[in-house]
């Protein structure tokens, strides 16, 4: 389940809304209660929302016609050499930083 709210507190009534709803549907339906899922179990299903800013959204679209390949593809691609490397963390802040040079102090 997920839930998206402006602050915290927003998404996490969202989320127990949601909770209470699924619930009520599913003894009103009397289907099975799913079990909590096991942390250590956890399955990671290869598929992640992200949200970005739509320019970066525009370059990375551009770059990816550019190079004929899907914008999953690249994004997937630029993920795997960024943590290939050594030092991926400090080579992101130094990306962040420049292209954000105006809107952060030195808070990274």
């Amino acid at each position: 389940m997920n839930a998206y709210g402006e602050t915290f507190e927003e998404a996490l009534a969202l989320l127990n809304e949601i909770k209470r709803e699924s619930f009520a549907r599913w003894l009103n339906e009397r289907l099975p209660i799913p079990e909590p899922a096991d942390e250590a179990e956890e399955e990671y299903s290869g598929r992640f929302v992200l949200r970005i800013p739509k320019f970066l959204h525009r370059m990375l679209a551009e770059r990816a016609e550019r190079e004929n390949v899907s914008l999953n593809s690249l994004i997937n691609t630029l993920l795997t050499l960024a943590l290939s490397e050594s030092n991926a963390v400090d080579k992101v802040k130094d990306i962040i930083k420049a292209a954000f040079k105006d809107y952060f102090r030195e808070a990274i």
